[in-house]
């Protein structure tokens, strides 16, 4: 009895360590969590802005359809398969969509501090959780229906993965890096720049590692399974290459790429901290005994440059290029900030101190909830209209928001004709067909709306210095030219209009309403008019 009674005693003493052991790092765990999620949820339920409304309106449709539709859209599929799935088990109102990408984002906290403990050890894995649970450009986005906290989740997952293989050869990553490269490059576009850097970092290892037989053999496996599993999709992106693209976006200066460091890091102030932290720990990593750490640091910085300026690159001739999309870096950049948190000593420790003080009170609130107008421009509207109604977005690409707040029982368009899905944008060769675009294809659109029909035009407020694109410039020319129109036509007469009132940071639109009147004749075309106001003689 003594001898069992013993073992016993030993083996619930052994529990009660291990459960001592373990409950310090989990309730750590669980209170960066709880930080993340107070910042990553004061917007949770914010009215939704215009990419939300594709998003919504592409995922709205079935997992077969959305692959094609895709092709009019110029995105991967995988986030918007994920949505679909979502939306299924939990709505699609503002809350439950945000709500999955804040999930995303919340799921980098314990995987930053898997990847910084088995990396590098466990002060840098705690440095790298709390650095993913505040880090401002994941917590904008953790709050948005858009991919981008994904892209920061496999960004993550692909760079500790990168380095696991090919700096501290544990050849069984190899898979895990094919994998979330693929996811990646299935998510967004830039997944194919983060593919460019890190072969480009697999090249330096090898022309520098010690054993480059093994590092080729990995490296060969690892980016060849990614590119065959991306091949069924290739066909899509040169088509969305070819016919979609960004003609929204413009071509980035020099500047932008300061400007997407301050917003991936938080501002100068962060970024200062952070660039120190990394000074004094460079003294540390230069010692034979850190080699590897060094080699991981130079990889990750790879990683997180190289994607960026391949991007910018390639921007200056194609329009792909918007600081959203650093969301791709946030992974790498993350992991060698808290390896240089981790070596850097009492300065580390301060330097992390300071950014996450400044980090919990970024991105301001007022910038998360008031992206858009159009849930309370669509309020003051729905009484307004009936079934059957016309509704014209002068803005094409913001016919899918329309079209979430307003409901299905109405008929959309836009400066370029009618819309067959309001859910989803065409942008197959939109800015060619936008320059083709004239007046008289709505006008003739509302004239087969019965006597008392509406047709509402949303335009966007263009009084802001973000319209200088060849797509925003020329959406302002043809909205502004399709309002004159509407006004002189004689078979309508303008019954309200709603002004924009509070003013998004994305998105702000106001809108007119005509009425269409009673014929009691044939129908006259309209006086021509000379410049003023008297009609031509």
């Amino acid at each position: 009895m003594s001898v069992a009674a013993d073992r016993v005693g030993r083996m619930r003493g052994e529990l009660a360590r291990l459960t001592a052991g373990a409950f310090a790092p989990l309730a750590g765990l669980l209170a960066v969590l709880a930080i993340s999620a107070e910042v990553r949820t004061r917007a949770l339920g914010s009215p939704y802005w215009i990419d939300e409304g594709l998003s919504v309106g592409i995922a709205s449709h079935g997992w077969t359809q959305i692959p094609g539709l895709l092709r009019q859209d110029g995105s991967p599929p995988l986030y918007y398969l994920l949505l679909h799935g979502w939306m299924v088990l939990g709505g699609r109102s503002e809350a439950a969509t945000h709500t999955l990408s804040l999930l995303f984002a919340l799921a980098t906290v314990p995987l930053g501090l898997w990847l910084g403990r088995t990396l590098f050890g466990a002060r840098a894995g705690w440095a790298c959780a709390v650095l993913c649970g505040l880090n401002p450009l994941l917590s904008a986005y953790a709050q948005e229906t858009r991919m981008y906290s994904l892209v920061a989740l496999l960004s993550l997952l692909l760079a500790g993965a990168f380095v696991l293989t090919f700096v501290y050869q544990r050849h069984r990553f190899r898979w895990l890096v094919a994998g979330a490269l693929a996811a990646l490059m299935y998510t967004h576009g830039w997944g194919v720049f983060m593919a460019a850097a890190a072969a480009l970092a697999l090249a330096v290892l090898v022309a520098a590692g010690p054993d480059r037989r093994a590092l080729a053999i990995d490296g060969a496996i690892a980016l060849s399974v990614a590119a065959l599993a991306f091949i069924p999709w290739l066909p899509t992106l040169l088509f969305q290459v070819a016919h979609t693209g960004a003609p929204w976006a413009s071509t980035p200066h020099v500047h932008a790429l300061t400007r997407g460091l301050h917003r991936v890091t938080g501002g100068a102030g962060p970024l200062t901290a952070l660039l120190l932290a990394g000074a004094v720990a460079g003294f540390e990593l230069r010692s034979a005994a850190r080699g590897r750490e060094a080699r991981a640091a130079c990889v990750l910085l790879v990683l997180a440059i190289a994607t960026p300026l391949l991007a910018w690159a390639y921007s200056q001739h194609t329009a792909a290029w918007a600081t959203r999309y650093l969301t791709m870096v946030v992974g790498p950049g993350m992991l060698v900030a808290a390896l240089a948190i981790a070596r850097a000593g009492v300065a580390g420790i301060a330097c992390l101190v300071i950014v996450a003080v400044a980090w919990f009170h970024l991105p301001a609130y007022r910038s998360l909830s008031h992206k858009s107008n159009a849930r309370a421009l669509a309020a003051r509207l729905a009484p307004l209209l009936r079934p059957g109604d016309l509704i014209v977005a002068g803005q094409p690409e913001s016919g899918p928001l329309l079209r979430y707040e307003l409901g299905p029982r109405l008929r959309y368009a836009t400066p370029m004709g009618a819309v067959d899905d309001a859910g989803v944008m065409d942008w197959r060769d939109a800015l060619a067909r936008l320059r083709a675009a004239a007046p008289g294809n709505v006008l003739a659109l509302a004239a087969r709306l019965p006597p008392g029909g509406h047709v509402a035009l949303i335009r966007p407020v263009t009084s802001h210095s973000g319209w200088r694109a060849r797509w925003t410039s020329l959406v302002k020319r043809r909205v502004a030219a399709l309002a004159t129109a509407l006004g002189r036509d004689p078979d309508l007469r303008r019954v309200a209009a709603v002004p924009p009132g509070r003013r998004g940071t994305e998105a702000t639109f106001r809108g007119v309403v005509y009425a269409r009147r009673a014929r009691t004749g044939p129908r006259r075309p309209p006086a021509r008019r000379c410049p003023g106001s008297a009609p031509c003689s």
